[in-house]
């Protein structure tokens, strides 16, 4: 069951720069400068323009695929901002077999089909990825904003109707795309030959003062693919509830 927690956490789920050589003219050097600045004014943008709160609650399906192995369940999520995640996870119309909690150095769960409780810090995402886990990477995930892009130098590409923003170093090849109304439509990352996520967002409800995905495909190779598929049927925002978590035997 820890195993099920897990995946859904990592979805819901919850997965550089290029030094210029002397010899080219500064032309070419300002160009570089230019479309550096226009990454960074396109990622301020996007900044300004994220869905955002204090406090989440949303309800959702889940599908997940891994080879031969399929499974739907239903999740509902609680979030204080930037504190701690709260989700509960039942099979379709059916009672809830685990809870998870996860505050930034922790991740609690609760097997209620085996009634058991188990604690772990974030290094426990290093069975399932070779990539940073923690809590803000989840909450960013649920939220709908680009994984991984603090301290990221990016490339910039404008086309007809999208921002094409790409980074590389030695660890990372990270790439999105955003709309002109700089929401992210996808997102493609690679840690290592084995190890990517794929990321698809599409039914931007516009109910909310800044519009919310609806629809989420995470794609995740390490190196089998497991595809998720989140579709949200409610979601409230900036109503304050309450996060219970009582663990068997305590």
């Amino acid at each position: 069951m820890i195993r099920i927690a897990a995946i859904c956490c990592s979805v819901i789920l919850f997965l550089g720069s290029c030094h210029t050589p002397a010899s080219i003219t500064k032309t070419a050097a300002e160009s570089d400068i230019l479309a550096s600045t226009r990454s960074e004014a396109v990622i301020d943008s996007m900044k300004k323009n994220a869905f955002s709160f204090d406090w989440f609650s949303g309800k959702s399906k889940v599908s997940i695929a891994r080879g031969n192995d399929k499974m739907e369940v239903t999740a509902s999520f609680r979030i204080k901002n930037d504190s701690a995640i709260w989700i509960s996870i039942s099979p379709a119309l059916g009672l809830e077999v685990a809870r998870v909690l996860l505050t930034k150095d922790s991740i609690r769960v609760i097997d209620r089909l085996n009634n058991r409780y188990y604690s772990r810090d974030y290094s426990f995402f290093k069975s399932y990825t070779t990539l940073p886990v923690t809590l803000e990477i989840i909450q960013d995930l649920i939220e709908g904003q680009p994984l991984f892009t603090k301290d990221k130098d990016f490339s910039f590409y404008k086309n007809d109707s999208t921002y094409d923003l790409k980074s590389e170093d030695s660890s990372i090849s990270n790439s999105f795309v955003l709309n002109r109304d700089f929401r992210i439509l996808n997102q493609k990352i690679h840690a290592d030959s084995s190890t990517a996520i794929s990321i698809f967002l599409d039914q931007y409800d516009i109910q909310y003062s800044v519009p919310f995905s609806l629809w989420r495909k995470i794609e995740l190779f390490n190196p089998e693919r497991t595809a998720i598929v989140i579709t949200f049927s409610k979601v409230n925002i900036n109503e304050p509830t309450t996060l219970p978590f009582n663990a068997p035997g305590q």
